[in-house]
């Protein structure tokens, strides 16, 4: 049995027992909302979008929460005996205007924790509603790629930390934008999965050859590590670095094995396609394990 594991997954999460899937939110949304501080162009791109209303989330949320916080929240490290999360939902209406707003579940791995004080995060969590809404109450909706208007509902991530019985709070993520995660719909999906598929068999086909050498020379037995590169919408392989601390020599091996095979790699390239067609940029986070038993 080989003494590698490779992980194929598009995205990974920073805190695995948390994770789950979103995709019904933006299933065949070409959009969701749009607010006028998201730059128009690249319309079509759901991922651009999604990322430009999280940094804009991210600056309105967490300044309130600053202001209703007794201490600062980055100063209590957060633990299985203090922390959980909530997910909130927002929805919009076919005409851009917010018509809900609710709590719809917590999550953690301490469920005594969550039901001593999810009253008291959902009581404190109730002014949040306000705040969303003098922000952010009229939009430019969400559309199919019929261009036909649709209700849309936007999942926010807020993490709770309890210290001396009160609750912080603080805007985490829209749901997996860190992590990197690609909500475009594709019209040459297969094609795309292919290509990935090519590039993580090259450099695993290194692994026994020349990674085992390196592992034993510095006293390694598993490690981990995550590489991230993009294909333009023309064609062009770029950014390619290392992210999410991953073990350095790892991460190193990685990046030098994925560059000496660029050419290879090249070959293969297939840029992605909207499903109307437009060309543009798509990213790619790969993660690696080695060592660990299957």
């Amino acid at each position: 049995m080989k003494k590698y594991t490779l992980l194929f997954i598009s995205f990974c999460t920073i805190q695995i027992i948390y994770a789950q899937d979103y995709s019904r939110y933006y299933k065949n949304i070409k959009n969701i909302i749009h607010i006028n501080k998201c730059s128009t162009d690249e319309y079509n791109n759901k991922n651009k979008n999604i990322r430009c209303l999280d940094e804009n989330l991210n600056s309105t949320i967490n300044n309130y929460f600053n202001k209703i916080n007794y201490i600062k929240y980055d100063s209590i490290n957060p633990g299985r005996i203090n922390y959980f999360q909530t997910i909130c939902d927002i929805k919009y209406s076919q005409t851009g205007e917010m018509i809900d707003f609710k709590i719809s579940e917590y999550t953690g791995v301490d469920q005594m924790l969550i039901e001593q004080y999810k009253n008291k995060a959902t009581e404190a969590l109730q002014s949040l509603k306000q705040v969303i809404k003098d922000n952010y109450n009229i939009v430019s909706p969400a559309t199919n790629y019929q261009n036909q208007q649709i209700e849309s509902i936007i999942p926010l991530v807020i993490s709770i930390k309890v210290v001396n019985n009160k609750v912080l709070f603080q805007y985490r993520y829209f749901p997996d934008t860190y992590n990197l995660s690609d909500y475009n719909d594709y019209i040459n999906d297969k094609e795309l999965k292919t290509f990935y598929n090519q590039v993580y068999q090259k450099i695993e086909k290194t692994f026994d050859k020349d990674f085992q050498t390196i592992l034993t020379n510095n006293n390694l037995k598993r490690c981990y590590a995550h590489l991230y590169f993009e294909v333009s919408q023309n064609g062009k392989i770029e950014n390619i670095k290392n992210i999410q601390n991953g073990d350095k020599i790892f991460e190193k091996y990685l990046k030098e094995q994925f560059i000496k095979n660029l050419n290879e790699i090249k070959k293969n390239i297939v840029i992605a396609k909207l499903l109307d067609e437009e060309k543009v940029r798509k990213t790619y986070l790969m993660s690696f394990q080695y060592g660990f038993k299957k």
